[in-house]
């Protein structure tokens, strides 16, 4: 099948989940915002962002109202809407939804750090590095270096603090029991934040 048939296939499937989703849990529920979001990126895939974008709002809302404006996944919603904007030449909304998204996932980015191993800590910072979304609301270069360094400084904080909590330790197996718990935590965060990608 071609790309435009699963586009044609996929699309009242998504369009029925989103209906299941508000019958079944509400219109404020993450699920509802979840359908929404999937909804949102199809239409985003075929090319479709005037269709995408009241979308790709109503999700981000009922993510934060149902989830918290920290949460990965209305985390995840905002950038989502942030790059619609930009395909849509709403420069100014796009700019000023990027910066809130900036700093969000910067919060987040510590958040996940303080439980995730050294290798999750470098994959995820990786994964959700904002510099494309800056340089496509117009970021100026000092702007995007600055992220880089900052996102990088974060993630070399985080190592470091886990490195010297271990070394003061005097009972290795608690820092051992210690590390497993944040591990699990941090694959936990980062499943939830995968979701949407």
């Amino acid at each position: 099948m071609d790309e435009m048939g699963e586009f044609a296939t996929a699309e009242p499937l998504c369009q029925q989940s989103l209906n299941i989703m508000r019958k079944v849990n509400g219109c404020e529920h993450p699920a509802t915002g979840r359908a929404l979001y999937n909804l949102a990126v199809l239409y985003q895939s075929m090319g479709n962002s005037p269709k995408a974008a009241p979308l790709f709002d109503q999700a981000f809302h009922v993510l934060k109202k149902a989830l918290g404006l920290d949460h990965p996944l209305t985390v995840s919603s905002l950038g989502a809407l942030t790059f619609v904007k930009v395909a849509l030449a709403q420069s100014d909304e796009a700019r000023k939804l990027g910066q809130q998204y900036y700093k969000l996932s910067l919060g987040l980015l510590a958040r996940i750090l303080g439980f995730a191993s050294e290798q999750d800590r470098l994959a995820y910072e990786h994964s959700v590095a904002p510099y494309s979304l800056l340089a496509s609301i117009g970021g100026e270069d000092t702007l995007i270096a600055d992220a880089v360094l900052h996102y990088k400084g974060i993630v070399l904080d985080s190592i470091v603090e886990d490195r010297v909590v271990a070394e003061r330790s005097a009972d290795q197996a608690l820092v051992e029991e210690l590390n497993t718990a944040k591990s699990q935590l941090g694959q936990l965060l980062l499943r939830s934040f995968a979701c949407l990608e």
